[in-house]
């Protein structure tokens, strides 16, 4: 072998060591399955290794990526929390977690590098690599100068991969989040955001970023603190509070029954009879 080709597979090891974990600015995309359901699971790595996002009805609260191993909790408005543990190896990450609520089932996760530094080295040593194969054994040669480059050539349509199903998939998803936000309460805004994750995770396969990344931001609007679907929670409860209790009448009955009293003692009624009115409106919590 000439120190050339050695010099090259040197470089190729140094590429493929700087991707098995997960480095600065990366964001992953992925799913929580467990024998209950499945989930949306979003991440995003800083340039210290800590991890943070969201997944169907629960954001990351802390995490960190170290070598290739990855660890991050999780916790939702219920107060249901667990933590994920996992590893990283290239561009895909999985693992197990379990919840302190429910089941407390061991479930299974995994996610996909969808952009960062590692997905771009990664590209580029496959680049590399499918360069090389061209070349035959014994006919390496000295490097020249390279050539002028040639003029750009309209690019072929590529064929598709999956992603108008992934497309069509992402659109009725966030029709059913849309039907599910018309409706004001706690648990319909909750599944809404759900959907919403999953919708733009789907965009992201089929290549549509800007979908993705609207669709993402929706839900983090309905699911965070002071959100839409806290929001809706407490108007719900005010709404509750304004109800009579069942067995009393509301202050517009009570008001009515005590004027048709008032009526039957001036006009001298029976006694007996208005007595037991009076008992009846006392237990409705007349006063």
């Amino acid at each position: 072998m000439s120190l050339r080709t050695k010099a090259v597979g040197a470089g190729l090891g140094a590429l493929f060591c700087m991707t098995t974990a997960a480095t600065a600015d990366q964001s992953w995309s992925g799913k929580l399955i467990c024998s209950y359901g499945a989930g949306a699971l979003q991440l995003n790595v800083d340039a210290s290794g800590a991890v943070s996002g969201q997944a169907t009805n629960a954001r990351i609260t802390s995490g960190r990526v170290s070598g290739s191993s990855v660890t991050f909790d999780f916790a939702n408005a219920m107060g249901n929390r667990g933590t994920f543990t996992g590893t990283v190896s290239g561009t895909s990450m999985s693992g197990t977690y379990s919840q302190s609520a429910g089941t407390r089932e061991t479930c299974r996760w995994h996610a996909a590098l969808v952009s960062g530094e590692a997905k771009d080295q990664i590209d580029t040593a496959n680049s590399i690599i499918d360069g090389l194969g061209r070349v035959r054994s014994g006919q390496i040669k000295e490097a020249r100068p390279p050539a002028a480059p040639p003029p750009p050539q309209r690019a072929e349509p590529k064929p598709d991969d999956g992603r108008k199903a992934a497309e069509k998939e992402g659109r009725d998803l966030y029709a059913r989040a849309q039907a599910a936000s018309r409706n004001c309460t706690y648990n319909d805004q909750m599944n809404a955001a759900g959907l919403l994750l999953q919708a733009a995770g789907t965009f992201d396969r089929a290549g549509n970023t800007a979908a993705a990344a609207k669709v993402r931001q929706a839900s983090v609007e309905i699911s965070k603190p002071g959100g839409t679907a806290e929001r809706c929670r407490a108007r719900q409860q005010a709404e509750t509070a304004r109800k009579p209790k069942p067995g009393k009448l509301g202050d517009k009955e009570c008001r009515a029954n005590l004027q048709q009293l008032q009526k039957l003692m001036d006009a001298g009624g029976d006694a007996d009879l208005i007595a037991t009115a009076r008992s009846k409106l006392a237990a409705d919590g007349c006063k």
